[in-house]
């Protein structure tokens, strides 16, 4: 399968998340705690994340979902999962990049295979995500 060049945007997510959450008074039930944060917050500081940037609400949220999580961050990427890749091997998530759509994690070895989107991640090869983490 040829991968999509235009995946599906996280930022546009994380942004249209952070705007509700802040139109809603920052309620604190809008903030994701959960992988969906992780991908967020990888992509973030990811290559691509930094090119494109968030918009300082959006950082906000990002942060207040962090905080809230607190040590309960730690927590979600403790585990092994396979390689999606071509390795079969089995890494912890701490060692996988994940892709932001289909939440697929590749190791850093088979991730070089990988295409680049127009941002400098690299693509899923489910074809709607980029690689993060």
């Amino acid at each position: 399968m040829e991968p999509n060049t235009h995946p599906v945007r996280i930022r546009s997510q994380i942004e249209d998340r952070a705007a509700a959450w802040a139109a809603a008074g920052k309620n604190p039930d809008l903030l994701w705690q959960d992988w969906t944060f992780l991908v967020a917050w990888w992509w973030s500081s990811s290559p691509g994340g930094k090119a494109e940037g968030l918009s300082a609400i959006a950082q906000a949220f990002l942060t207040a979902c962090r905080e809230r999580l607190g040590t309960g961050y730690a927590a979600l990427f403790r585990g092994k999962e396979e390689c999606g890749g071509s390795c079969g091997w089995t890494w912890k998530y701490e060692n996988l990049a994940f892709c932001t759509a289909c939440r697929r994690g590749v190791c850093h070895g088979c991730l070089e295979t990988h295409p680049r989107a127009a941002n400098g991640n690299r693509l899923c090869r489910c074809g709607e995500g980029e690689m993060v983490g």
